[in-house]
């Protein structure tokens, strides 16, 4: 599975999804139904604690709960410069641009709005709060072997391997599903939507220090072609 994501990495820290689901042969499906690490991803992953709100910005505590801020080594100090997916206790899926010749320092996990110790949402005496972060040491980063940066970035994906395993008893730590189901690897996602979430800089050009959401359409790999053709 590993190694059908990275090839599907289609730059600036996307995998492409419509590529994905381009009718595997029966031969690659079953490769993945039987391979010997399938059991390293959980039976359980993608849950969210609240209804998603189409064309939402901000997201709601505990919405995502595996996504994660990477940390790094930097002249100011240690900084936040790039996130990821938690996939299992170990193991975060990003970009490998996030990952390739920077200092690491380690994951984040549990994170909602960088400038507060502690998050809340709602009101008395519906107030919900969270306190709870875990940051992790990186034991390894794995980026794809065939990454290739600026200008033509290509097979921009890798793994971060955590030193310990991540404590998923807590609300605000969960697991991202992976498309490893026949059903999945098979679906045609183009024309749907695709769910976007991180911290960063926003529309208008400032960086956000509390976790945002978007909603973006998925293109087939032909309608790519015909508007870049333009």
């Amino acid at each position: 599975m590993k190694e059908r994501l990275l090839s599907n990495a289609c730059g600036d820290g996307k995998v492409c999804c419509s590529q994905l689901s381009t009718n595997p042969t029966s031969a690659s499906v079953e490769s993945v139904d039987n391979h010997p690490n399938l059991h390293l991803l959980p039976d359980e992953c993608g849950k969210i604690f609240v209804n998603k709100l189409l064309g939402g910005r901000a997201a709601h505590l505990y919405q995502y709960p595996w996504i994660t801020l990477i940390s790094y080594k930097t002249r100011l100090g240690p900084q936040f410069e790039c996130g990821g997916s938690l996939i299992n206790e170990r193991y975060v899926l990003t970009a490998a641009h996030c990952i390739t010749n920077l200092t690491l320092l380690g994951v984040r996990i549990g994170e909602h709005d960088l400038d507060t110790i502690t998050d809340c949402e709602g009101n008395p005496p519906t107030l919900t709060c969270e306190s709870k972060l875990q940051d992790i040491r990186i034991e390894e980063a794995i980026p794809h072997p065939e990454y290739h940066g600026k200008p033509n970035i290509k097979n921009d994906i890798g793994l971060l391997r955590l030193k310990k395993p991540v404590d998923l008893s807590f609300k605000n730590a969960g697991l991202i599903c992976l498309p490893v189901s026949r059903d999945l690897l098979g679906r045609n996602l183009g024309g749907q939507h695709a769910t976007v979430a991180g911290w960063g800089y926003t529309e208008k050009g400032y960086i956000s220090h509390k976790l945002l959401e978007d909603y973006v359409p998925i293109h087939t790999a032909e309608s790519c072609r015909e508007l870049y053709n333009r």
